[in-house]
């Protein structure tokens, strides 16, 4: 029987295919996403490239890895580090053109200690994504983290030309609140000053406008002033890393000239809170010029002018020179002080014009002879101030300037000067001279002999009460008696010649007789030259050429 062949249709596909087939398909993979689904490349332009490796340095956002470094080179002039960054897929919207890159490390500052995890993880770099629509590729990484801002915050400019410094990073204050940060410090040199960068967080940003004061709250300030010594003090977190306050410290005095402000305004950065000086509306001062007859060191700009106890006004310039004045050519006996009257300082709601307080002030110049002179305020800093006062005796002898100094009126002054505290000290030296000074010396003398006398008789009667003592004892007196005669007896002890009381006043007569005789000289004196306690020196007057030859033709 023959045998049938059967004959079977072999498989088109093999299960062996599917290995070389996945492979194709994983390789595809790889090829798209290495070539064709790769993320952006950004360059980053560093300062120096201390932690940072190639292949090995994340670039990180919110803890979040968002790309990695690939190479490292130096920039062609050799100043720099660039780096070449990959970017993850899908990270397009990160990379905005204010976005911002800094290295995350170890660091130590006002928020404490940060960055511990990157002691095991190594360096990376922080990516702050940006909202601005446009991208960009190129980026400068910062060497420290940004500040926190907010779009609601002020960012402004403070000019100090104070020799103290503060840190970026420091704080900003309100009344002791934190209110915001410093951004940077650099000096500009075209204008010779500090520029600080500042942000003002909100709300403090709404409190800022044109009349804000800025200072360098650091340290502990002196002062010595005319109210005497001042200690400021501000906070221990202050002290330690330096910091800037500001406030509206001059209240309601000029709040209607007060204009909200905008970013990048520029603000004078005071050296401390008691250097920066109220300003008042120029259209609500007056300027006044006095003539004195000597500079006087003691005013100073910012010295008070005082009229009936109340202060409304100050100097502003001590001595004032005009414009293209030259001090040798246009020398004049009198020297002037520009002083400027400030309505703001004592009534803020006056219902007379500026107008008509310049009418009153030249009322009393001309009726009432108002007239200003330079007073002590504080002997032990040696500062003056102005005070106005109406001059009632009319011997009185007044710098009066009928004409306007250089444009300003001027008012009346008196002349306190040296000669008139000679005049004084002339009328003190002719009183202490009538002094009766033998008389007075004689009558301590005689005082000396009564008391020396006086002990003598108390020393018998002493002695005498001792006898006496002794005869009651003998006769069986009371004890009340004899105890009343022993402190009898006591009290006379203490005037006796060899007590302490004795000695100590005996000793005081004795050195008010010393005293009186060496004052006696100097009476004397005083008799023979006014002024001899002032000028000490002897001196023969200068004889002119003339008289000498003369007594010489005499003596021939």
């Amino acid at each position: 029987m023959d045998k049938i062949l059967t004959v079977k249709k072999e498989k088109l596909y093999s299960f062996i295919w599917t290995v070389p087939i996945v492979a194709l398909i994983i390789a595809g993979t790889l090829i798209y996403r290495s070539h064709f689904n790769k993320g952006p490349e950004i360059t980053l332009i560093l300062s120096k490239a201390d932690g940072i490796e190639a292949g090995k340095t994340a670039i990180k956002a919110l803890s979040v890895n968002v790309g990695k470094i690939e190479s490292i080179t130096l920039s062609p002039d050799r100043k720099n580090v660039i780096a070449t960054a990959r970017m993850d897929p899908g990270t397009e919207d990160l990379i905005r053109e204010d976005s911002r890159f800094w290295i995350q490390k170890v660091r130590i500052d006002r928020q404490g200690v940060t960055g511990l995890d990157t002691l095991l993880s190594g360096y990376y770099i922080e990516l702050s994504p940006g909202n601005s629509p446009r991208p960009s590729k190129m980026f400068s990484v910062l060497d420290d983290p940004p500040i926190a801002t907010d779009d609601r915050g002020l960012f402004l400019t403070l000019h100090s030309k104070s020799l103290k410094r503060v840190s970026p990073g420091s704080i900003l204050k309100f009344k002791g609140i934190e209110a915001g940060y410093i951004i940077d410090a650099n000096y500009d040199f075209q204008k010779q000053v500090m520029a600080y960068r500042v942000f003002v967080s909100y709300p403090y940003s709404k409190i800022v406008d044109s009349g804000t004061k800025f200072w360098i709250s650091s340290g502990i300030t002196f002062s010595m002033g005319t109210e005497g010594l001042k200690v400021d003090t501000d906070s221990l977190e202050n002290i330690i890393s330096g910091g800037i306050s500001f406030d509206n410290i001059e209240g309601s005095l000029n709040d209607e000239d007060d204009v909200p402000v905008k970013n990048d305004h520029v603000f004078t950065l005071y050296n401390d809170r008691t250097s920066i000086v109220p300003t008042y509306a120029s259209s609500r001062t007056l300027d006044y010029v006095i003539l004195l007859p000597y500079p006087d060191r003691g005013l100073q700009p910012e010295s008070p002018v005082f009229f009936q106890g109340v202060q409304v006004g100050v100097v502003k310039r001590a001595p004032y020179f005009p414009e293209n004045y030259r001090l040798f050519h246009n020398y004049s006996k009198y020297t002037a002080v520009l002083i400027s009257i400030q309505q703001e300082r004592y009534e803020k709601s006056s219902l007379e014009t500026i107008e008509e307080i310049r009418q009153d002030i030249e009322h009393l110049i001309r009726e009432k002879n108002l007239t200003a002179s330079v007073e002590n305020m504080n002997m032990l800093t040696g500062k003056k101030c102005i005070d106005l006062l109406m001059v009632e005796d009319p011997g009185t002898e007044r710098i009066v300037y009928n004409a306007p100094y250089h444009g300003y009126p001027v008012i009346p002054s008196v002349d306190k000067s040296l000669n008139t505290i000679q005049d004084d000290l002339s009328r003190f030296t002719h009183k202490l001279a009538t002094l009766p000074m033998e008389d007075l010396a004689n009558n301590v003398n005689q005082l000396l002999k009564n008391f020396q006398n006086t002990a003598l008789e108390i020393n018998a009667l002493t002695s005498n009460i001792n006898a006496i003592a002794d005869k009651l004892h003998k006769e069986n007196i009371s004890h009340e008696m004899l105890s009343t005669l022993k402190e009898v007896q006591s009290i006379l002890a203490s005037y006796n010649s060899d007590s302490a009381l004795y000695r100590d006043l005996s000793q005081a007569v004795k050195e008010l007789n010393s005293t009186l005789k060496g004052v006696k000289p100097v009476v004397s004196k005083v008799n023979e030259k006014t002024n001899s306690l002032v000028f000490s020196y002897d001196r023969q007057d200068p004889v002119p050429a003339g008289k000498k030859e003369k007594k010489e033709n005499k003596k021939k």
